[in-house]
C-alpha cells in the first residue's frame, strides 16, 4: 500500500492571478453545484450552447489567442490552456454547470460512518493516453510527485486530508481531519486532474477523451498546432485542431484560407467583426470574471467568521460601476451583478475561514498609498487608473464622512499621494501576502467550486505569512462582470461550457 502525509503551506495559492482560478454515493446530485452566478445560490443555466448541432466527424480547427505551455500541465494558467487541458485531463470526479456530479477517473465514493475516510474506486476501464491502466499509485503519484500545484490544493481543502493511499489496486482513501458529510467539491478542480510523468517527455499524459497524436511547432512565429484525436472505444472518432496564435488580429483567423472554425474572444473589434459576417456566429459565455477593488485591514480580535470578509458596496455606487463598465473595460462589460459567491461567508465554518482570536495593531504608514493591479491586464490598469484619478480629483466622494465606507475614507485621505500601479506576478503576490498596499484592483472568478475553501484561500493570501499573531479582515468591493464570446464557423457539434465557462468539445460523435 502506497501512502502519503501531506504537510500544510504556511499559505494557500493566490488563485486570484489565475483569470484568467466538495455517506455513499454512486455519481450525482451528493452535493451543491458550482458556487456564483450559474450554482448553488445563483441561477441555473443549462450547459448547452449549440443544442440543435448534428454530430461532427470531421476535422475541426479551434484557434487560441493565448500563449499555450505544457511546462505546468494540467495546471492551467489561461483560457487558451483551459480550453486545451480539459479535453486532455480528467479529474476523479467531475462537475458540470448545473452542479450535476459525475463519475471522472473515479465510478464510485463512499465515506466510513465518521465522515473522515473516504474511499474512491476507479473506473474499470480507466486508461492513460498510452493505453496503460490507471492505478491508485498513479493517482497518489500524480498528487504528491513534482506537482507543488496539486499539493497546494490538497492542503487548501476547507477540511484538509490528513493522508491519502493506494489502499488496492484501483482504490485511493483520502483521511481528513475531520468530516464531511459529501465528497468535497474541490476534489474536482482540474488542478487535480491525474497525469502521468516521464523522463524525456514534454508532455504529461491524460487519461481524457483525447491525445495529441501530433505537434507543429512554428517558432518564428510564436504558433504552435496540436492534433487532438479521440482514444478509447468509448469516445469515438473526430479530431480537434488546436492552434495557439498570440498576437495575431482575431479578426484575420476566419478570413478566406486560415481554416478556422470556432474562436473564444472577449476583443470588442473581433466580436463586432464576427457579427458583420454572415458565415460566422457569436455565442455568448456566461459572465465569468469581475473585478474588484479590495483592500486589507488588521482587526483586533476575530469573533466570528464573517468578520474575516467584508463586502462594501458603498465604496462604489451603481452608477459608477455602470460608467466603469462602459467607457474604461469597454468589452462586453457590465457594471457587477449578484448573486455573489463571496457574499455568504457567515455559512463557512469559523476554522474553515482561518479564524483566530489574537490581538495585533499597525500604523497607517506601513500601507503604500497605491492601487495597484496585475501588470498587462488593461481591464484591470483601466479601472484603477480611474479610481485614481477620481480620487485625486476630489470627485471620488459619497455621502458625509460617517457615511461614507472604511475603503472610501482610505482612498480620499491618501488622495495626495495615491497612485496607480501595475505589478508582475511575483510583485502582487507579494504585495498581497503582506498587504502592503492601501487596495488591489483584481479578477476574481464568478463560479468557484467551493465557496468556503475560495475565501479561505482570499484571506489567507492576504498577509497570512506576513507576521505570525495577527488578524486580518478583507473588504471587497465588487465593480465590473465580464465574458467572452463563441465565434464559431461552419457545422459544428453541440458545444457545451464547463462549470466555469470553459467550452467543451467532448460530445463530438460521442
Amino acid at each position: 500500500m502506497r501512502s502519503a502525509r501531506l504537510a500544510r503551506p504556511a499559505c494557500a495559492g493566490f488563485w486570484l492571478l489565475l483569470p484568467l482560478l466538495s455517506s455513499c454515493a454512486k455519481s450525482s446530485g451528493d452535493s451543491p453545484g458550482p458556487q456564483g452566478a450559474g450554482g448553488a445560490g445563483g441561477v441555473r443555466r443549462t450547459c448547452v450552447l449549440l443544442a440543435d448541432a448534428a454530430p461532427v466527424d470531421s476535422l475541426i480547427t479551434v484557434a487560441l489567442s493565448d500563449e499555450v505551455s505544457f511546462a505546468r500541465a494540467p495546471h492551467a494558467r489561461n483560457a487558451g490552456e483551459r480550453m486545451l487541458f480539459r479535453p486532455l485531463y480528467e479529474t476523479l470526479i467531475d462537475v458540470d454547470c448545473d452542479g450535476n456530479v459525475r463519475p471522472g477517473l473515479a465510478e464510485s465514493w463512499q465515506a466510513t460512518v465518521d465522515g473522515r475516510r473516504w474511499s474512491v474506486q476507479l473506473r474499470d476501464d480507466a486508461r492513460f493516453s498510452d493505453g496503460a491502466r490507471v492505478s491508485a499509485a498513479d493517482v497518489l503519484a500524480s498528487w504528491t510527485e513534482g506537482s507543488a500545484e496539486a499539493v497546494e490544493k490538497l492542503t487548501a481543502l476547507g477540511a484538509p486530508p490528513e493522508s491519502i493511499a493506494a489502499t488496492a489496486e484501483r482504490v485511493v482513501t483520502i483521511v481528513f481531519d475531520r468530516a464531511h458529510s459529501t465528497l468535497p467539491r474541490s476534489l474536482t478542480d482540474p488542478d487535480l486532474a491525474v497525469v502521468k510523468r516521464e523522463t524525456g517527455r514534454s508532455r504529461p499524459l491524460g487519461t481524457g477523451p483525447y491525445r495529441i497524436s501530433g505537434v507543429v511547432e512554428d517558432v518564428d512565429a510564436s504558433a504552435s498546432t496540436w492534433l487532438l484525436k479521440k482514444h478509447g472505444a468509448r469516445w469515438g472518432r473526430a479530431a480537434i485542431e488546436f492552434s495557439s496564435r498570440p498576437g495575431v488580429d482575431p479578426r484575420d483567423l476566419f478570413d478566406v484560407g486560415a481554416g478556422v472554425d470556432l474562436l473564444v474572444e472577449s476583443d470588442p473589434k473581433a466580436v463586432d467583426y464576427a457579427r458583420t459576417q454572415p458565415r460566422l456566429r457569436t455565442f455568448p459565455l456566461p459572465w465569468d470574471l469581475t473585478y474588484v477593488l479590495l483592500s486589507f485591514s488588521r482587526v483586533d480580535a476575530v469573533a466570528a467568521s464573517d468578520l474575516r470578509l467584508r463586502i462594501d458596496d458603498e465604496a462604489v455606487s451603481d452608477e459608477l460601476r455602470a460608467a466603469l463598465a462602459r467607457d474604461v473595460v469597454r468589452e462586453d462589460a457590465r457594471g457587477s451583478e449578484p448573486p455573489y459567491w463571496w457574499a455568504g461567508p457567515s455559512a463557512c465554518a469559523a476554522d474553515d475561514l482561518g479564524r483566530d482570536d489574537t490581538r495585533a495593531g499597525a500604523s497607517r504608514a506601513e500601507v503604500r498609498p497605491r492601487v495597484v493591479y496585475p501588470f498587462g491586464d488593461f481591464a484591470a490598469k483601466g479601472l484603477a487608473e480611474r479610481l485614481v484619478a477620481l480620487v485625486v480629483s476630489g470627485a471620488y466622494k459619497k455621502g458625509t464622512a460617517s457615511a461614507r465606507s472604511g475603503l472610501s475614507v482610505a482612498l480620499e485621505e491618501s488622495r495626495v499621494d495615491l497612485v496607480a500601479v501595475g505589478l508582475a506576478p511575483t510583485e502582487l503576490v507579494a504585495a498581497f501576502r503582506t498587504a502592503s498596499e492601501l487596495a488591489y484592483v483584481v479578477p476574481i472568478p464568478r463560479m468557484v467550486l467551493d465557496a468556503c475553501q475560495a475565501l479561505a484561500e482570499l484571506i489567507a493570501g492576504g498577509g497570512s505569512a506576513a507576521r505570525s499573531g495577527e488578524s486580518r479582515a478583507v473588504t471587497l468591493t465588487p465593480l465590473v462582470d465580464t465574458r467572452s464570446y463563441l465565434i464559431v464557423r461552419g457545422q459544428l457539434p453541440e458545444v457545451r461550457f464547463d462549470w466555469d465557462a470553459t467550452p467543451l468539445l467532448f460530445q463530438v460523435s460521442r
